[in-house]
């Protein structure tokens, strides 16, 4: 029996990619459909019988994509484009400097951990790891934050005092959201205090630091809220849940803004076993917000008079009285539903928010006190007091691009060398080098004779901010054009003076 060659092509009539094939006999005239065609209809059959369609010849062109891969990044993983990269830069800039203006020392750990290092130190978050296969013998997960990597780092080092801030990517596998920025992999930034010192003063630091950052990023009014663990607890414990519950309940307590609260009841009637009146009354409890007027009526309620309480509460007030000394308790507010959502959290808390931003992107900075961390890895159970903050570097990004759309299309470079007329691609080759050996940033179109309009809108799209244009009428008189993209102005320049003068231009632009 006669037989032919058949295709089964995708159902969408644009599309030419192949989804099987296979040799089918010339007397068929239905093939099998695959499941996975949603129209099945629209497949078609290549036999000679088929008179509309032209069998063979076309199957070697069309086979050629038969198995090229799907181009996508992974779910909730990005690219970094060049725009983004130039934000991005612009915004570690500003956070690298306040750092080491706080005495950070930078330092790095490793993206991947063993697994025994990472679990049991987020809570419910633990479910949100990226696990690896056995490496080895180890293993291994790719690290959730920057922040028990680091605690490892202190337990396994012992380096007393330190101050210490790290720029890294971290992963976490939940579900993304591109109105947000919440990613399965993105950039934080982090600085941490460790060792003992006088209470409160660096999570003043901290909180300071968070204020000098935004303050310089302008991108927005903000704020940032404080809490305390302790207290929070406290609050819990008056509504008969026991000890073992605490870091549970404050974790579900830390979803009230994003789930809002009747999605936070039932989570707490239902997983944690709380009865719904005592859900409500804590409620009313947790939803207190403002400033040390909240301190003063806790602090003599009936009901927090307990010495974890009033310890709590204590350091908060302190921590206020440091804010206003550091001048930043203007853009700082109680806000008692705040517990962040991991484990490690021992005392005081914070977050910061940019409050009138496009889309509400959640917090974009958080961290607190985390006293017991280390000691829970070290293999004599040290205990190595440590407070820090951590920055959401994307989520800033993000913020950054609806504040300065414009610094979506610039360049970094600040000289385009262009030429009006043809034969000039080696005077230009030689003045860029001249420029490139003063620590210009400057490039040129390595087309041999590109039209100087072309050349112009090339500058003017992508920011440009100078052009230096060399021709026969420059060359004979020993000068060059310099013109100013931005107020299209030119003027002729020395050639010997250029550098200086570009230098210049450059300053007042």
């Amino acid at each position: 029996m006669r037989t032919a060659a058949a295709v089964v092509l995708c159902s969408h009539w644009k599309c030419g990619r192949i989804l099987r094939r296979w040799r089918s006999s010339a007397s068929c005239t239905a093939l099998c459909v695959p499941k996975f065609l949603t129209s099945p209809a629209r497949v078609l059959c290549l036999c000679p019988k088929d008179s509309t369609v032209s069998p063979e010849p076309s199957l070697p062109k069309i086979l050629e994509t038969r198995h090229k891969p799907l181009l996508k990044t992974p779910k909730g993983m990005n690219d970094v484009e060049p725009w983004n990269v130039a934000l991005r830069q612009r915004i570690l800039s500003t956070i690298i400097a306040c750092f080491e203006r706080h005495g950070g020392q930078r330092m790095d750990t490793s993206t991947l951990e063993r697994r025994d290092v990472l679990t049991e130190r987020y809570g419910d978050e633990s479910k949100l790891m990226y696990h690896l296969e056995d490496q080895g013998g180890e293993r291994l997960s790719l690290r959730y934050d920057l922040t028990v990597p680091f605690a490892r780092y202190l337990a396994m080092y012992n380096p007393g005092r330190l101050r210490r801030y790290q720029l890294g990517a971290v992963y976490r596998r939940e579900q993304p959201s591109a109105s947000n920025a919440r990613l399965r992999q993105f950039m934080q930034a982090d600085f941490d205090i460790a060792g003992n010192f006088t209470p409160m003063g660096p999570e003043a630091e901290c909180v300071r630091i968070m204020h000098e950052i935004f303050s310089e990023l302008s991108l927005g009014d903000f704020v940032i809220k404080v809490s305390d663990r302790r207290l929070l607890q406290a609050i819990v414990a008056l509504y008969g849940q026991p000890s073992n519950t605490h870091c549970g309940v404050c974790a579900t307590i830390d979803k009230l803004q994003k789930n809002g609260w009747p999605a936070v009841k039932e989570e707490l009637v239902q997983r944690h076993g709380m009865p719904s009146d005592s859900a409500d009354r804590l409620g009313e409890m947790i939803i207190q917000k403002g400033g040390e007027e909240v301190l003063q009526k806790l602090i003599v309620d009936p009901n927090l008079q307990g010495e974890k309480a009033q310890k709590s509460i204590h350091d908060l007030q302190l921590l206020f009285s440091y804010l206003r000394i550091l001048g930043v308790s203007n853009k700082v507010k109680l806000d008692l539903s705040l517990a962040r959502g991991v484990d490690y959290y021992t005392g005081v808390v914070f977050e910061a928010e940019i409050s009138d931003s496009r889309d509400k992107v959640g917090s974009v900075a958080g961290g607190g006190r985390y006293d017991d961390l280390v000691a829970e890895l070290h293999p004599k159970g040290k205990q190595y007091p440590c407070v820090g903050l951590s920055i959401g570097v994307d989520r800033l990004v993000m913020l950054a691009a609806q504040v300065e759309p414009v610094m979506l299309q610039k360049s970094i470079t600040e000289v385009v060398v262009a030429s009006a007329e043809k034969g000039f691609l080696e005077e230009r080759m030689h003045l860029l080098a001249h420029l490139w050996d003063s620590g210009i940033k400057a490039e040129m179109m390595w087309d041999k004779d590109p039209s100087l309009l072309r050349q112009l809108q090339w500058c003017e799209k992508h920011g440009v901010p100078l052009v230096v244009i060399i021709g026969s009428r420059e060359q004979a008189t020993g000068v060059v054009g310099l013109r100013n993209i931005a107020l299209r102005h030119q003027e002729d320049v020395p050639l010997v003076d250029i550098v200086a003068e570009v230098k210049k231009r450059l300053q007042q632009t």
